[in-house]
């Protein structure tokens, strides 16, 4: 059981970063209704009843958006992801995408900053700058060869980290699931991507896309999307389920990987078992 529902929040965690909508297939059949409380929603994909008490006021107008952003995702951003698909290679395609990961960076590197992550900033300074140069805008991940591996964060997980609460679930136009905090938090970050300020209204096509990854991103969890949508009774609880579960996890994961280290334990006093503290290189090269 736990085996399935972990595999049911990878796929639906990868596609509610997306910011993908869709509309609901109708509720719970009358048969499982009856065998839930009236106070909790029941989602196959899950085989477990999901706890309503979320803070979604906006849900008739949620829904509303969420149709309406999956019909734009069946006619238009599929399509053009589809063909993106056929007429560039695998290989070209997963460069293209570091590119824009890439291009984030500057955003990452604010947030670390803001964060009180030095070293993170630090990393994240140094990889834009090595992938800009030697990586070519980012076409090769050149830093990681030299041992700088990249991490996610953004201003809603600098706001998170400040006790900002995440305010009531939301659906946006093309840019799908988030939350109060989040959507002003992508504001934010928006306005620290370098496209923005180059490419200007163009970039809102990537960025409603989730992370300024758009066609490519798509492109990486349409298979995804669609084996989701497929295994759910309501499509939109299911996406809240797992966006809310989902930005939870990551949220906790980013700030707990911002917390100092914690200061290792005082050695014994000479007389509590023994004379003296170890040496600290002779217990790293202990068998």
């Amino acid at each position: 059981m736990r085996r399935r529902v972990s595999l049911g929040l990878a796929l639906v965690g990868l596609v509610a970063l997306l910011g993908a909508g869709c509309a609901s297939r109708g509720g719970p059949s009358p048969a499982t209704a009856s065998a839930t409380s009236p106070d909790l929603e029941y989602d196959e994909l899950f085989d477990d009843p999901i706890d309503a008490d979320i803070e979604d006021p906006f849900e008739p107008t949620n829904r509303a958006i969420f149709a309406g952003n999956r019909n734009i995702d069946r006619f238009v951003i599929d399509p053009i992801a589809r063909a993106y698909a056929f007429a560039v290679p695998d290989v070209a395609r997963r460069a293209i995408r570091r590119v824009f990961v890439n291009l984030n960076s500057p955003a990452v590197f604010v947030n670390d900053l803001l964060q009180l992550a030095p070293r993170r900033a630090g990393s994240t300074g140094a990889r834009f700058v090595i992938n800009t140069t030697v990586g070519l805008v980012g076409l090769w991940d050149a830093a990681a060869k030299l041992g700088l591996e990249g991490h996610k964060t953004d201003f809603g997980i600098t706001l998170a980290k400040y006790g900002v609460d995440s305010g009531p679930y939301i659906v946006l136009p093309l840019v799908g699931p988030t939350t109060a905090r989040d959507a002003f938090g992508d504001l934010v970050d928006i306005l620290l991507l370098p496209q923005t300020w180059f490419l200007g209204p163009v970039t809102w096509v990537f960025v409603a896309y989730q992370g300024s990854d758009g066609f490519t991103l798509r492109d990486v969890h349409r298979d995804a999307l669609k084996a989701l949508e497929e295994a759910s009774v309501d499509f939109y609880v299911a996406m809240r389920f797992a966006y809310l579960t989902n930005r939870s996890a990551e949220i906790q994961a980013a700030l707990a990987a911002t917390r100092a280290r914690p200061e290792p334990e005082a050695p014994p006093e000479p007389g509590e078992g023994t004379s003296e503290a170890p040496d600290e290189a002779a217990v790293e090269a202990a068998p």
